[in-house]
């Protein structure tokens, strides 16, 4: 029973999966959920969005959500663009927020 995923044969690591934390504003401002995905490095970043909305499976407008990298205090708009094409790493602190807050 040896995990596929965790055995890479060529010993590849943009092809590993692993864990991205991404904190997640509600809707009401008030409170926050943590998000752990199983992510790899060419996942782009819409494909990091669209996990986080199934896996809350809140029914909410989520158009004016994005990602927000807190180190680099920078959006993640480049929904195209790849984990590794953006330097996203385990390490990130991720926010999925609304962009146009009050």
């Amino acid at each position: 029973g040896i995990d596929p995923f965790t055995m890479l044969s060529s010993g590849d690591l943009t092809s590993a999966s692993w864990e991205l934390v991404v904190r997640v504003d509600h809707a009401n401002g008030e409170q926050q959920t943590e998000i752990t995905l199983r992510v790899s490095g060419d996942l782009h970043i819409g494909g990091v969005m669209l996990k986080l909305v199934e896996q809350m499976n809140i029914a909410q407008d989520w158009s004016d959500y994005a990602l927000w990298w807190e180190q680099k205090r920078c959006w993640l708009l480049k929904t195209h663009w790849t984990l590794d094409k953006c330097g996203v790493q385990a390490d990130a602190n991720l926010l999925f927020t609304p962009q146009h807050k009050m």
